[in-house]
């Protein structure tokens, strides 16, 4: 009996880490419906030229909500699904109501199917998803190119779609060749943002997830005396979440995700 409850909790550990969380390398045709009634069909999305990129997601899942924005943030980069790649979130168990409210939380603009209401559950099963976050890129040529992007930030999802043929559109700079950072991030009592290109001006902004900003500062050309500067954000009195960094200039504008998680002392 012992043993076998230990080879039990040994499962529940190896799952997660399991390297492709779809087994799956050809895709599976479907058609489903967003939360804002457009049907949505695989294979002639594909047949357009276009590459497919799902988000498998859960609204109660915490890596989902933490990831949720890098997400968007690809969506964003690649065209707003105006250019040769489609995102498209997929959830599992949820309405369409729960869905819409994940979404407005998480400030995800974004297709996304329920899986109640929409169809997401029977994708799931298609796809023989296992775990979530899970996000795949799917090639016109209906061959899935990346079956488990992890962690799905930004900077990893578009390394992934660049490989598969995606044309990024957003800012000029690929996402993880941004030319600032925060460290650490997640960040607990403090948190920096450093840059190592110069700049004549700029505008520093920090920003909840829903848009209202709560912090800013100008920077000028006594900010970047040296090739690497940084500053310290003041984060000492927000709750724990996901907030949002922009660096802007009046030509380019700059976003990176801040999750603020304060531990106990």
């Amino acid at each position: 009996m012992k043993r076998l409850l230990l080879l039990l909790v040994t499962l529940v550990y190896l799952i997660p880490l399991t390297k492709s969380q779809t087994q799956l390398t050809t895709a599976i045709d479907f058609w489903a419906k967003t939360i804002d009634g457009e049907l949505f069909e695989m294979f002639p999305t594909l047949d357009e030229g276009k590459l497919v990129v799902m988000d498998f997601f859960s609204t109660s899942c915490y890596s989902c909500q933490i990831y949720a924005y890098d997400f968007q943030l690809a969506y964003e980069g690649f065209g707003y699904n105006e250019g040769n790649v489609f995102f498209i979130g997929m959830n599992y168990n949820g309405d369409n109501e729960q869905v819409r409210v994940f979404d407005s939380t998480y400030n995800i603009t974004l297709p996304s199917v329920s899986g109640l209401d929409g169809g997401g559950n029977k994708v799931f099963e298609a796809y023989e998803i296992i775990s979530y976050p899970t996000v795949i890129v799917v090639k016109p040529d209906k061959s899935i190119s990346a079956q488990y992007i992890w962690p799905p930030t930004v900077e990893n999802i578009t390394e992934e779609v660049l490989s598969a043929g995606g044309i990024w559109v957003g800012i000029p700079e690929t996402a993880n060749q941004l030319p600032f950072s925060i460290y650490p991030n997640p960040a607990s009592h403090t948190a920096h943002i450093a840059w190592d290109k110069p700049f004549t001006q700029a505008r520093l902004q920090l920003q909840s997830i829903d848009g209202n900003i709560l912090y800013q500062q100008e920077l000028n050309r006594a900010h970047t005396i040296q090739q690497t500067q940084s500053i310290e954000l003041p984060i000492s009195g927000l709750e724990n979440g996901i907030y949002i960094v922009t660096v802007s200039t009046d030509k380019i504008r700059f976003t990176q995700k801040l999750v603020i998680h304060h531990t106990l002392k």
